[in-house]
């Protein structure tokens, strides 16, 4: 019998275990075989014949921001810190600011939505998108790719699903840098927390998939009853809705988790034997699947894998467009062809020559065809209309069966990020067992930073005008 049964073991799931394996007996149930969530390592078969077995790969390129104080604090418990992650670039890189070239009524536009949403705090609503203002505004179609390429880069949908009001406030974010790790996560943090949950007798079953939930009785798909007298679900919606019993503690679960989950996000890894000069930030390139690339070989530790040097760490956002060099969409695509034209746009978008030989590549094994569609195993919630997929509190109580997670809304970052996994962890904890003091640190932002500066002219204004009578 457990105090609790925790479901998924992403960085919601870890941080709660953690914290209640304290005082508690805990069961942390995994549907997959490691740790991290959407944040995890997963190896998968090198599609290059030779020594090199397997390939790193990650559900695409992670970044993150130096305003995730909660989560910079929360890694030092794993003997981790800042100083293992490379500082990239800000908001304000020349490299952004070259892409966000718009028309003077575009520019002045954005710039009074951010100070009417971050300064004034007169907020948007949560049924206001992207692409509701671009067509208030009349934003040129080539604006308009530009705001769409941003969003997928920053959150997980594009401009149809990002809430205007989410996408000023990570725009509020600029003076925080953003920030790449100097090894991969299952090196840096993720082994480290399996160790310490492990320590703490936190009994974690991986491989495993949960069927139903009752009142003290978690059901897995392998017949295995786990009896316990509180359970925290810590999945996103789209999970939730595949778990029989969740579905009373929601209005519309199965619609809104469809509706409001990710953005089709194909992930793969391709290497090269040596170092790759070009370099970009991420924004997609060109091509019309719209690939988010990043070369993590520039930020990995030398050597962290042998006889690779570029390794690109990459995101196909509309696979649905058609390759116009085979007249074919990524879902018509078996696997071996999908990559073969992954590798071959790599190398045009970065000017590889055939000199650097590619020598490692693989899709994310996370992925599957499904009724003749790449899918990704890691679906996860997007902020988008008409808001935030809240649970029914009194009936959690009710029945000690409470959620967390970015869909729940308890973080001040309201894009979907490892910071709002933590934060949400945290208060759900702060709510159910209030024996547990956990700190929230807020960061300053840009926003906050300017109203200080007119703040400080006035008073010198109003100072200067009383001396001067």
């Amino acid at each position: 019998m457990y105090d609790y049964v925790i479901i998924g073991g992403g960085p919601g799931g870890i941080n709660t275990a953690l914290h209640l394996s304290n005082k508690y007996k805990v069961c942390l149930i995994e549907s997959l075989e490691s740790l991290g969530g959407c944040h995890r390592v997963r190896y998968a078969p090198n599609k290059v014949n030779n020594d090199i077995e397997e390939v790193h790969t990650e559900h695409g390129p992670r970044v993150y921001i130096g305003s995730y104080l909660n989560f910079w604090s929360w890694i030092k418990q794993f003997d981790t810190s800042k100083d293992d992650f490379i500082e990239y670039y800000s908001m304000f890189s020349y490299e952004v600011l070259s892409f966000m070239k718009f028309t003077p009524i575009e520019f002045l536009s954005l710039t009074w939505a951010f100070i009417r949403h971050n300064i004034l705090h007169i907020s948007y609503s949560d049924n206001y998108t992207v692409d509701d203002f671009m067509n208030h505004i009349g934003f040129t179609d080539e604006s308009r790719l530009k705001l769409d390429k941003l969003c997928r880069t920053l959150d997980g949908g594009d401009t149809h699903k990002t809430l205007l009001g989410v996408f000023l406030e990570i725009c509020d974010t600029g003076p925080y840098k953003i920030y790449e790790p100097t090894k991969p996560l299952n090196h840096l943090i993720w082994n480290k927390a399996h160790d310490l949950l492990v320590d703490r007798n936190v009994n974690i079953l991986f491989d495993s998939n949960v069927s139903k939930i009752d009142k003290n009785v978690v059901y897995l798909q392998n017949g295995t009853l786990l009896k316990t007298n509180k359970i925290i679900v810590t999945v996103p919606p789209v999970a939730c809705a595949n778990i029989e019993g969740l579905d009373k503690y929601f209005a519309n679960l199965e619609k809104r988790a469809y509706e409001q989950e990710y953005d089709s996000y194909l992930c793969a890894t391709v290497g090269f034997d040596k170092f790759v000069q070009k370099h970009k930030w991420g924004i997609p390139g060109e091509h019309p699947w719209q690939l988010i690339t990043m070369d993590m070989g520039r930020y990995f530790n030398k050597n962290t894998y042998p006889g690779v040097k570029s390794m690109f760490v990459i995101s196909v956002t509309y696979p649905e467009n058609v390759d116009p060099k085979l007249g074919m969409t990524a879902n018509d695509m078996n696997s071996s062809i999908f990559l073969h034209r992954i590798v071959e746009i790599i190398r045009e978008e970065y000017d590889i020559s055939i000199d650097n030989k590619c020598v490692i590549k693989s899709l994310n094994p996370s992925l599957s065809k499904k009724n003749k569609e790449w899918v990704e195993h890691d679906r996860a919630f997007v902020l988008s209309p008409p808001g935030f997929l809240k649970p029914n509190s009194e009936l959690e109580d009710k029945d000690q069966v409470w959620f967390t997670g970015h869909h729940i809304g308890n973080s001040f970052h309201r894009y979907n990020s490892i910071e709002s996994a933590i934060q949400n962890s945290n208060a759900l904890l702060s709510r159910i067992e209030p024996d547990i003091t956990i700190p929230n640190y807020k960061p300053l932002m840009m926003s906050s930073i300017i109203t200080m500066f007119i703040l400080i002219i006035l008073i010198i204004y109003l100072i200067f005008k009383i001396n001067s009578y």
